[in-house]
């Protein structure tokens, strides 16, 4: 099963950054980034570039990505 957020990517015209923000985040390499606690649920954050959001959950092993979409799709 495809997740969304990989649908997502692949139609972007930034795939490339996308992919670059996606391995950033596995590796935990969010030095540059803008990154904020979700105030509705503890230990998720959000990544933002442009318009577009990236929600993810830090765990014990690595980061996962939870959504990637567009700011008004994605609350």
């Amino acid at each position: 099963m495809v997740k969304k957020f990989i649908k997502f990517i692949e139609k972007s015209v930034h795939k490339e950054l996308f992919l670059k923000i996606l391995e950033d985040i596995a590796n935990n390499n969010l030095t540059w980034y803008d990154i904020k606690t979700m105030q509705w649920e503890t230990g998720l954050y959000r990544l933002r570039n442009w318009s577009v959001r990236f929600i993810f959950r830090k765990t014990e092993h690595g980061n996962m990505i939870i959504e990637v979409n567009n700011r008004g799709d994605i609350y």
